[in-house]
């Protein structure tokens, strides 16, 4: 609430007596209709009372009058043109009439007489936020500042201005100032709490908006904050408790509804989260962010019709829409239509032929063996962007996705030398954006090991699950995880659920689950006890029971798992583990290839890609050594070369009958294949991609030095 200066604007007449005193004290208080009655009673006793129709003025604007607001300050501007806090009142106005260039020019009159107008300096400043100028707005609360030094809003703007140029440690200090001059606003605390969790700071993000909520407890913003914190610290189990605090103070507003949702469908539980995202955008049907993130989660949940006319739909919406199309020619791979979905993306990449994502899409659709208009332009632009594809960009617009792309056009055609030229461009420039700590990584490998003994596994072994139904198929990614899950489900007992992510977060958030995050795992795991486990082991079910129909054994293909089959055999101890075993060789150079989507920041490097596979590796020798069940190990070449007996021997192990139609797997039309292999599972078992290192010759010396000094045959 603006206040009035308890000294009348210059020129002002003033009436004397306690009606204006009393109209000021009411003002200065923020007690916004007690004022109002008091200045109307001040005007109607002095008609000229230019402080009156100013302060009037205000009050109107702060009651979203702005009419009326904008008819009082041009009255005083009448009788006193150079008045600032009409002209502030009338910037106001312009620019709650979307007018911005207007209200910066009254306000530059403003300063232009005064240039120490805090006020003025502090508006201005809101106007440079708006902008983008982060620094203009940053000088102007300064000079503000060195007037009004205990003004809580300006330290408030100040902090933010600061925090959204990534200078939080000039930020906060402006923060807690403001959070000590106002202790009492909650607004105070929970921008206090955006800037803690936006420097990186959860924990005091937490408590920064736990004061907010304490005085205001229906601030829905606090909660939704609460919620981002506790899912920063992985501790899902409180940040679900927060959303669904915020969806009830705030119960129909877009935004909360689809981050509660986006939150539910990563906490895997997609009944709950598909009807708030499908709420947000009944409401805000404008908002294509919205419709993008609800085609994503029918997707992921393998509902596939849905998608696609949601994906239509959102193409009537925005026709040009690169993500619209990108996301139908997505749809129509993972079905296999891959004729419709290169016909959709050839067409959008005339119209955005720059468009990097479609280029990399469109080269996933096929291989590429003969003349295609499309791949050429492909190249083409490659060759412009990446001179004889063994440098760096020539132009700054061209992305890794480009030189993915170029990178499988190369190699179908048989272009290996050039082919790899443009993967190590596209992992030198992916790689940038996706550092990998290796130490990090084998110190924590070690850790497990020397936690998850037998000795261990005797303590845990009588709190898991009975339930048979699971199959955890692991390996390596790109070591033949997908085609050994098709070849599964293909059996009509089974089904594949794809990579489901439950037991990646059960981990992430164990210590929370059973130490109160005191812990970290794996240390924690020594804690875990039946009602943990029994509850976690009924969520992963009732996810394969709802993909599969209730099959006797529904396939989790997620390949990491293999570093966490302790856990794994904790909560489901009679689940069948299936390895996956390929040449290193092949394997390392097919995820160097591969343009994942997100993390695998170990790939990039070479030398360091091979060294993750040795520990990968080594890890897998741990189980089959601790685990007091046996690990069916499945050789690829040799699955590929001769599939009927090792498909026999894997159902075998899997408690299944032989039945030959799991052979033609790759004429299955009935479900989706979302990984990266989506291609190759629609063709038939065949040894293309055995011995495939051999044709990249010294390219390869990095990982191969690797791979001879660890004793790895090639």
């Amino acid at each position: 609430m603006k206040t009035c200066s308890s000294r009348a604007a210059r020129g002002t007449r003033e009436p004397r007596g306690s009606r204006v005193a009393q109209a000021r004290a009411a003002q200065a208080s923020g007690a916004g209709a007690r004022a109002w009655q008091a200045w109307q009673a001040v005007l109607a006793e002095d008609p000229q009372s230019l402080e009156a129709r100013v302060c009037l003025a205000e009050l109107a604007l702060a009651r979203r009058e702005v009419p009326l607001a904008r008819d009082l300050a041009l009255q005083v501007r009448g009788a006193e043109p150079d008045n600032p806090r009409a002209a502030l009142v009338l910037a106001q106005c312009a620019l709650a009439a979307n007018r911005p260039r207007e209200a910066l020019a009254e306000v530059d009159g403003i300063l232009a007489r005064r240039s120490g107008d805090a006020r003025a300096l502090a508006f201005r400043a809101s106007l440079r936020l708006g902008a983008g100028d982060l620094s203009g707005a940053v000088q102007d609360l300064r000079a503000a500042l060195r007037s009004r030094k205990d003004d809580p809003s300006l330290h408030l703007q100040l902090g933010i201005a600061l925090a959204r140029s990534g200078l939080y440690d000039e930020a906060l200090p402006h923060f807690k100032r403001a959070c000590q001059l106002a202790p009492e606003d909650p607004g105070v605390h929970l921008n206090q709490a955006q800037a803690f969790l936006d420097a990186g700071q959860p924990q005091r993000s937490l408590a920064a908006s736990a004061r907010a909520v304490a005085l205001a407890p229906g601030l829905a913003g606090a909660h939704v904050l609460q919620a981002l914190a506790f899912d920063r610290l992985e501790n899902f189990g409180d940040a679900r408790l927060a959303w669904e605090r915020a969806l009830n103070a705030s119960p129909d507003v877009p935004s909360i509804l689809n981050d509660a949702g986006t939150f539910l469908h990563y906490d895997n539980d997609p009944q709950a989260a598909l009807p708030l995202v499908r709420r947000a955008l009944e409401l805000a049907p404008d908002h294509l962010a919205f419709r993008e993130n609800l085609v994503a989660q029918l997707m992921a949940d393998n509902r596939l019709d849905e998608a696609e006319q949601e994906t239509r739909d959102w193409l009537r919406q925005a026709p040009d829409s690169v993500a619209a199309v990108r996301t139908l020619g997505d749809l129509l791979v993972r079905r296999g239509e891959f004729r419709d979905a290169r016909t959709r993306l050839s067409e959008a990449l005339e119209r955005h032929p720059h468009d990097d994502t479609l280029a990399v899409a469109y080269s996933a659709t096929s291989r590429f063996s003969e003349a295609d208009a499309t791949a050429d332009a492909i190249l083409e632009r490659a060759r412009q962007a990446f001179p004889e594809l063994d440098g760096t960009p020539a132009e700054p617009a061209a992305t890794a996705d480009l030189a993915y792309a170029a990178g499988k056009i190369l190699d179908d055609r048989g272009e290996f030398e050039r082919a790899f030229s443009a993967y190590r461009i596209a992992n030198t420039l992916r790689g940038q954006d996706n550092p990998f700590d290796f130490k990090a990584f084998e110190s924590r490998s070690e850790r497990v090991r020397e936690v998850f003994t037998p000795k261990l596994f005797e303590r845990l072994r009588d709190i898991g699950s009975d339930s048979e139904t699971p199959v955890f198929v692991v390996g390596l990614p790109r070591s033949g995880t997908t085609l050994v899950e098709q070849i599964i489900a293909s059996h009509p007992d089974a089904a594949g659920a794809g990579e489901l992510s439950h037991f990646t977060r059960f981990e992430n958030s164990l210590t929370w689950r059973v130490s109160g995050g005191r812990d970290p795992y794996p240390d924690c795991v020594g804690a875990l006890n039946a009602g943990t486990v029994e509850a976690f082991a009924r969520s992963v079910l009732a996810t394969m029971d709802r993909v599969s129909g209730g099959a006797k054994r529904v396939v989790d293909k997620l390949p990491h798992n293999a570093l966490r089959l302790g856990l794994v055999h904790a909560v489901f101890p009679k689940a069948r583990i299936v390895c996956l075993r390929r040449s290193l060789p092949d394997t390392c150079l097919s995820i160097y290839f591969q343009n994942f989507t997100h993390g695998h920041g170990y790939r990039h490097d070479l030398e360091v890609l091979g060294r993750y596979a040795v520990r990968f590796r080594a890890m897998m020798d741990h189980w089959r050594e601790a685990l007091p069940v046996p690990v069916f190990d499945l050789d690829y070449a040799a699955l590929v070369a001769d599939p009927e007996p090792n498909v026999r021997a894997l159902l075998d192990y899997l408690g299944l009958e032989w039945d030959p139609q799991v052979l033609s797997f790759h004429t299955r039309r009935d479900g989706q294949v979302a990984t990266a292999s989506r291609w190759q599972v629609r063709q038939p078992i065949n040894t293309r991609s055995v011995e495939r290192w051999r044709r990249y010759g010294s390219a390869l010396d990095p990982l191969l030095n690797v791979l001879e000094k660890e004793g790895i045959p090639l």
